[in-house]
């Protein structure tokens, strides 16, 4: 998903590009899973199917892997959670690779379309 922001400041118009996480369509999305494994922390998502869980992570830049069980659902946002995984009988844990083609440098073109000019003002710190 790529956005744009049009900035039109100081007479000068400049056009940004940027892809927010990696969610187009040239990247290749794989889980790993481990079966009877939970981690630590992670943010409850609710009592929703495996699948809910996987599109709950998917949508989120910041989705590294989810735990899912009878339970519940646990989105992890840190891949520092899963170096504490551990053994919970009935948890099914999913790990997200997002592998992404190396996007080329995006050329910008800023002109200036006048000079910015500054009329003196008077009487104002008095």
């Amino acid at each position: 998903m790529f956005l744009v922001y049009q900035l039109i400041k100081a007479h000068v118009d400049l056009l940004v590009i940027r892809d927010d996480a990696c969610m187009c369509a040239d990247c290749v999305t794989s889980w790993e899973r481990r079966n009877n494994t939970a981690a630590v922390n992670g943010r409850f998502y609710g009592w929703v199917s495996e699948s809910q869980c996987m599109a709950a992570c998917l949508t989120s830049h910041e989705c590294v892997a989810f735990d899912i069980s009878p339970k519940g659902c646990i989105l992890h946002l840190d891949s520092d959670n899963l170096n504490a995984a551990y053994y919970v009988d009935g948890v099914t844990q999913f790990v997200l690779s997002r592998q992404c083609p190396t996007a080329s440098p995006v050329s910008v073109d800023i002109s200036a379309t006048t000079t910015p000019s500054v009329a003196p003002v008077t009487g104002m710190l008095e």
